[in-house]
């Protein structure tokens, strides 16, 4: 008589936070990448215009870095989708973010360094930029509360 070989028990499931990404996980990649794009955009933009008012290290010099970094970021955020690359985008959206607001709304402009940047005018292109990092930092915040919280749910 022969006895029914027993099946090792089927494996555990996964939790969604373990393996694949959720269902918003794309979309919030493309609209992050899409307001990195446009932030690099606006940069590489301005900086021609703002590197002729200034010779040596200018703001055209910053906003030329800005822009490399910022479209640097986009593509990684989409292509990597690692930790490190939506910190990069998280970071480089909040900080132009933070510092277009701080340095309009809290009178940084008066006492700038950079004489080129003195002006009081919403411009179409900071107009364009601020909703573009918003939405970067947006769409990003979710992205990395998920990675950060899956990193320490690992088992050591």
């Amino acid at each position: 008589m022969t006895y029914p070989q027993l099946q090792s028990p089927p494996p555990r499931a996964r939790r969604r936070s373990e393996g694949r990404p959720g269902y918003l996980d794309l979309p919030a990649r493309i609209l992050a990448a899409v307001g990195l794009a446009v932030d690099g955009a606006v940069h590489a933009y301005l900086a021609g215009h703002y590197a002729l008012s200034a010779p040596g290290i200018s703001i055209g010099t910053w906003f030329r870095v800005e822009a490399v970094v910022a479209g640097l970021a986009a593509l990684l955020v989409i292509a990597l989708r690692r930790l490190v690359s939506d910190l990069l985008g998280w970071l480089t959206a909040a900080v132009g973010l933070i510092g277009l607001i701080v340095y309009q709304f809290a009178g940084l402009y008066e006492a700038s360094p950079f004489v080129d940047l003195n002006e009081l005018l919403w411009t179409a292109e900071r107009t364009l930029s601020l909703p573009a990092q918003g939405l970067a930092v947006v769409c990003l915040t979710p992205l990395l509360v998920e990675r950060l919280h899956r990193t320490a749910d690992r088992p050591a």
